[in-house]
């Protein structure tokens, strides 16, 4: 079934960086192997580098893979021997980390290289199942859960025996998500309720971040940018009961609302890096997203696919001298698994970055699907 144009009303400037608004300009590329089952780009480091997984589809396959480039013959498999699964969740470009299963147990991983011989397990003493979700290529981050089935949050620096515990004394539960410029982000919940914020380094150093005005709720931070001025994820609005993306500068008071739409049935962060945030936006489905500060930058990532691609999730943003990447993946309707995508907008070359450097689009019509 096809599917209308959105509308937007396009102011042109100029400018030195590329138009971060709208699909023009977007481009994308697919970097499956072929053939059935999953592939997922979690992250990216521009052209040279993107990191996430394959398999089947269900999840108990799982390999870890690192792409060298952007086709699927750059692909290597970095699974390590002896376990059933393994995935990877981040990347600082020297380091990636995520998870391996071993005898159906969840377990921190960190690779050190881009091969199955650099895996080195952070997995710490006395939890059941623990994950790696975030590195600056120094000190790893992520949580563990007890036999008890209660969360708490780590920091590593390398190994297992390096587990820091990051979980207040105070607190139920907690979970960290993300690490940058010395600061973990992450999620800590009482007996009265939870909240997005940050760490520096200890348990007691947890700084909490609230949504400012009455409209909102709770909070949830899972990304930092990597200098650990900018905190993102969500707060949930009141009046609608629906996550509204949302962004800090390292307290309360710096909140904005990143929600394209209130009429949109929810959106949400998934990374920053300081200047370029992504995740996906919920419109009877969930669809790539890219902003750039402000409610009024959203960027329908998904429209840059084609139409046999129904969902779509941005997961990391990366900028350099070629321009803005994003790491993510998309369901194919065809085949029925999900493909990974690198969106990729260049920076534009003389004259074309004088005539077309930046363009701004009001929020259009979300299109249907079929």
């Amino acid at each position: 079934m096809s599917r209308p144009l959105d509308a937007h009303v396009v102011t042109l400037c100029a400018m030195a960086l590329p138009a971060l608004a709208g699909p023009v300009g977007w481009q994308y590329s697919v970097l499956n192997a072929g053939g059935q089952g999953s592939y997922i780009a979690q992250a990216t480091h521009g052209a040279g580098l993107t990191a996430g997984y394959f398999g089947s589809g269900n999840g108990s396959d799982d390999h870890a893979a690192v792409w060298t480039g952007l086709t699927p013959d750059d692909l290597i498999d970095v699974h390590p021997d002896g376990f059933e699964a393994s995935r990877i969740n981040a990347t600082s470009g020297a380091q990636h980390v995520g998870h391996t299963v071993l005898n159906g147990r969840i377990r921190a991983g960190l690779w050190t290289d881009n091969s199955a011989a650099g895996f080195v397990s952070l997995h710490p003493a006395g939890m059941r199942i623990s994950y790696a979700l975030g590195t600056d290529g120094e000190h790893q981050v992520g949580f563990g859960e007890t036999s008890q089935g209660a969360q708490r949050a780590f920091m590593w620096s390398g190994d297992a025996g390096s587990a820091v515990s990051l979980h207040p004394n105070w607190a139920t539960q907690s979970e960290a998500f993300d690490i940058g410029g010395g600061r973990e982000v992450g999620y800590v919940e009482t007996l009265f309720g939870g909240s997005g914020g940050y760490w520096e380094g200890s348990a007691d150093s947890w700084t909490p971040l609230q949504a400012v005005g009455d409209g909102f709720g709770s909070t949830f931070t899972n990304c930092i940018s990597p200098d650990g001025r900018q905190q993102g994820g969500f707060a949930v609005s009141h009046l609608s009961g629906v996550n509204w993306a949302a962004i800090w500068d390292g307290s309360t008071d710096t909140f904005r609302s990143l929600h394209p739409d209130p009429s949109l049935l929810g959106s949400t962060l998934l990374d920053t890096d300081g200047t370029y945030q992504v995740g996906y936006i919920i419109n009877f489905g969930q669809f790539a997203a890219l902003w750039e500060g402000t409610p009024e930058s959203y960027v329908d990532l998904h429209s840059v696919l084609p139409d046999y691609y129904t969902t779509s999730h941005a997961f990391e943003v990366y900028t350099d001298d070629e321009g803005v990447w994003v790491a993510g993946r998309a369901s194919n309707s065809l085949r029925g698994g999900w493909d990974a995508i690198v969106w990729h907008l260049p920076v534009p070359t003389p004259p074309t970055a004088l005539l077309f450097g930046s363009a701004a689009f009001l929020f259009g019509a979300r299109r249907r699907r079929g």
